[in-house]
């Protein structure tokens, strides 16, 4: 039972660090983390709505990965 705790409180610690991420972004870094990690869409798909390429996205999602890390003290 308190591993579930812990695992609750991590992931609920981890969904506000990842928040403040995307809300500290500017566009279109915002917009493309809102759409990769809130509604899971794949990254091509990302690119061709916001009229980027794949590898910019990446990019993006790439830095808000480190960010979360350091942020996280992994």
């Amino acid at each position: 039972m308190r591993t579930r705790l812990i695992s609750a409180r991590q992931l609920r610690e981890d969904a506000r660090c990842l928040q403040r991420i995307i809300r500290s972004e500017q566009e279109p870094g915002r917009r493309i983390l809102e759409l990769y990690f809130i509604e899971k869409c794949p990254v091509d798909d990302i690119a061709t709505r916001l009229g980027l390429s794949p590898a910019m996205v990446r990019r993006h999602l790439l830095r808000a990965i480190h960010r979360f890390g350091e942020e996280r003290g992994s």
